[in-house]
């Protein structure tokens, strides 16, 4: 990544997506960069605060993390039995199946997805990193 090649691991990429591992040790900073595509993050292992800036380089306030946030520990099991990361993916999971509170299948039905293709894929992530057929 030229942004910051020090940080920077691409783990998997295709015509339509790009997955980086993102490894930065406390206090540790990457230059100001932006991003082309829309992008989305998943923090792990995360020690805060964790900083971003807008675009014109003013600091924002620290980003909370929340190790409770169910969806996150969600995504990150589906993304990384697509990556054949499964040691990764199932724990995940369980953190995942741990923090939804009543039944797994009415929560999971009532994740908001734009497009029933994305629902489709995202579930299909869970299955492959073990959740049980629903």
């Amino acid at each position: 990544m030229p942004s910051a090649p020090k940080h920077h691991k691409v783990i998997f990429e295709n015509e339509r997506l790009r997955v980086l591992e993102v490894t930065l040790e406390p206090n540790d900073e990457e230059p100001i960069h932006h991003h082309r595509w829309p992008s989305v993050f998943v923090f792990d292992k995360m020690q805060g605060p964790v900083h971003d800036c807008a675009p014109d380089g003013t600091k924002l306030p620290p980003i909370d993390c929340n190790p409770a946030f169910a969806d996150a520990h969600g995504v990150l099991a589906a993304a990384s039995a697509y990556l054949g990361r499964m040691a990764d993916a199932r724990a995940s999971l369980d953190v995942f199946a741990s923090l939804i509170r009543g039944s797994l299948v009415d929560q999971l039905s009532a994740r908001p997805f734009r497009r029933p293709a994305d629902r489709e894929r995202y579930l299909l992530g869970l299955y492959k990193a073990g959740l049980p057929e629903l």
